[in-house]
């Protein structure tokens, strides 16, 4: 017997999923894997110049991910993860 997934549930472990492998990405400093989650046209706000920019270009990234020594943490700060289908605030 099979257990059918409600779609909020799916879509909170695909979401979850999702930022589990973009840190991993962050840590293993693969520029590319990174620029993968994001659309095109995001607006991403971030530590590596420029500060706030649309999509992410995976060549830049992995030159600004090459300047750190070790691997870069990307960590959650405290608070709540809201999901609501396809779409997650972090409050």
């Amino acid at each position: 017997m099979t257990t059918a997934t409600s779609p909020s549930a799916r879509d909170e472990t695909d979401i979850l999923a999702l930022l589990a492998s973009l840190r991993r990405a962050h840590r293993d400093k693969d520029g590319a894997a990174i620029a993968a989650v994001y659309a095109n046209d995001a607006v991403v706000c971030d530590l590596s110049p420029p500060l706030a920019h649309r999509g992410v270009d995976a060549k830049a990234k992995q030159a600004w991910l090459d300047t750190w020594d070790g691997p870069v943490e990307l960590e959650t700060p405290p608070g709540t993860l809201d999901i609501d289908g396809d779409l997650a605030v972090h409050r």
